[in-house]
């Protein structure tokens, strides 16, 4: 029991209980060996009595009035009594363990219990293993139980992540810090080109970092086709920042492959709507949205000249186009998002649609009328139709191919189908009817096929000749019709003396006669007289071959059949 007898400016005189002469000091308890807290401890008042005290060595004895006093302290440096000598003058002592005993967080919880409130000191031990808190007993367990939340939050980010945590000359790192409210962040390089982030705080404070963080440092890696990783560089890096600054992101590509699918690492670095953007636009590029089937005859067409065409395709639909030619179908994989796939696809299908090919065979005997006289009617179909026709009569059947737009080959064929299924008749003809009905330099023939609408083919076999009708039916019965009426034969049995003055001098009665009469007459064997041509043209002839007969011999008499 020690008794606070009275003060002085910074001491308080104090003697024992028991003493044999009370009242008289014995001790002297000075301001400094008070327990310490951010604010001045008051020294107890007189007649107060403190239940414990610590005794100072000898040596540390004071004189005063020529009387030595003992010198006493409510601190105990071993910590035994500390809380108990704290408590006498309304105060806590207490020492509590750094989370996970590392001593570099000593000066971290320190600064933590410090905020807790005004009274609080806290000094770190020397290990730096334990903090002293000493102050109001409400804020000391408040510290306490602060220091007791403190927990690590660590991350490992990549090595170009890390310099970006830490900004230019620290400013970022220090940003987080504030925000968050962390009471330490560090950004330590780790192997592997990898770094580690650092965070020491409360539960609170290290779940507002991890959101900071995701939020403006978040980093994602893709893996792409080697090809694919090419065209996401660019020529010089063009590609790479292009896309860095479509989306804000930062965009690292290593072109060298890994593993036996030849694949390609790309990493993406940058605040959350930055690098979604980026995963995005790399994704729907990394595998083909779609594929074009095309013939490998159109394979040059598509590519073009030093790859111009495939370049000229990209740029109108910002999309990315690959032609495989390695399969025996050669397609082009389409890459891009939705909109510049629907364009490049609908480019593509315009230009196949430009230079389609179709092909069919023919009967042999179909290809006459298709080609017609001189190829006159394969012209005319593609004059008509506006396609180009390739026909390969070595072939058996025949092959004709068809090339243009769809439109075109579409309407070629039908022309093209429509002569190959045409009607046929023949009919055989004397020769001498055959050259009446072909006409000068076939100028019958022409007139018959230019009023029925039919082809007429003649083919001559001595005596007779072989007609061949080819057409629509419609067209095929009125060009037989008109052959038929100018392909019938009158004859008449003439004296063997009159047939020299039917033919006349160098024929010119008989070529008179025809020339009148626009009749074919023909002096064959056994006095046989033949006339053919039209109804009238018949009629006009017979009765010119009466009259020569007539004048030649008044009395004789011919017989026709």
């Amino acid at each position: 029991g020690l008794s606070v007898e009275r003060l002085t400016t910074n001491a308080a005189l104090c003697s024992f209980s028991d003493a044999g002469e009370p009242g008289r000091p014995q001790c002297i308890l000075a301001r400094r060996c008070l327990p310490r807290g951010h604010f001045a401890v008051p020294l107890p008042e007189p007649g107060t009595l403190l239940a414990a005290m610590v005794l100072l060595p000898q040596s540390d004895n004071v004189q005063r009035g020529g009387t030595d006093l003992l010198e006493v302290s409510l601190v105990d440096d071993k910590g035994f009594l500390g809380d108990h000598l704290a408590q006498q003058v309304g105060l806590r002592m207490r020492s509590v363990a750094v989370p996970d005993g590392k001593p570099e967080r000593a000066r971290c919880c320190k600064s933590l219990a410090e905020s807790s409130g005004p009274s609080i000191r806290a000094d770190m031990a020397k290990d730096g293993r334990e903090v002293m808190l000493v102050g109001l007993d409400d804020e000391v367990n408040s510290a306490a139980a602060r220091i007791g939340s403190l927990q690590q939050y660590d991350t490992q980010v990549p090595e170009r992540l890390g310099w970006r945590i830490i900004g230019k000359g620290g400013r970022e790192v220090r940003r987080l810090q504030e925000e968050s409210g962390v009471l330490s962040l560090w950004v330590n390089k780790s192997d592997g080109g990898w770094s580690t982030v650092e965070a020491f705080g409360t539960s609170e404070t290290t779940e507002c970092l991890r959101s900071l963080l995701q939020e403006a440092h978040t980093f994602h890696r893709i893996e792409v086709p080697q090809h694919i990783a090419w065209r996401v560089i660019g020529k010089g890096g063009s590609g790479i920042r292009y896309l860095e600054e479509r989306t804000g992101a930062s965009i690292s590509v290593d072109a060298r492959p890994t593993g036996d699918v030849q694949t390609c690492a790309v990493e993406v670095i940058g605040n959350a709507a930055a690098v979604s953007q980026a995963l995005a636009w790399l994704r729907c590029r990394s595998e083909p949205q779609t594929r074009v089937q095309i013939p490998q005859r159109l394979v040059g067409t598509v590519i073009g000249k030093s790859g111009s065409g495939i370049r000229d395709l990209e740029a109108a639909s910002g999309a990315w186009l690959n032609v495989d030619t390695e399969c025996e179908s050669c397609s082009v994989s389409i890459y891009g998002d939705e909109a510049a796939v629907a364009q490049a696809k609908h480019a593509l299908q315009q230009l196949l649609d430009q230079n389609a090919l179709e092909s069919l065979t023919i009967s042999k005997e179909a290809l006459p009328f298709l080609l017609g006289r001189g190829a006159a009617a394969i012209r005319e179909i593609q004059t008509s139709s506006g396609a180009h026709i390739r026909v390969d009569q070595a072939q058996d059947p025949p092959l004709v191919e068809v090339a243009g737009s769809a439109a075109n080959v579409k309407q070629a064929l039908a022309l093209i189908k429509q002569k190959a299924s045409q009607s046929r008749h023949e009919m055989m003809l004397p020769w001498f009817a055959a050259v009446h009905l072909a006409g000068r330099n076939g100028s019958g023939v022409r007139e018959i096929e230019r009023e029925s609408g039919a082809l007429v083919w003649l083919e001559s076999f001595g005596e007779e000749s072989r007609i061949e009708v080819v057409g629509k039916t419609e067209c095929v019965e009125p060009a037989v019709q008109l052959i038929s009426a100018k392909s019938v034969v009158e004859r008449i049995t003439v004296p063997e003396s009159a047939v020299g003055h039917i033919i006349g001098k160098g024929g010119a009665t008989i070529k008179g006669i025809q020339a009148n009469s626009g009749a074919k007459v023909q002096v064959g064997e056994d006095n046989c007289v033949s006339v053919c041509g039209s109804l009238e043209a018949r009629a006009q002839a017979l009765a010119q071959l009466r009259s020569v007969l007539c004048a030649v011999m008044p009395s004789s008499h011919t017989s026709e059949g």
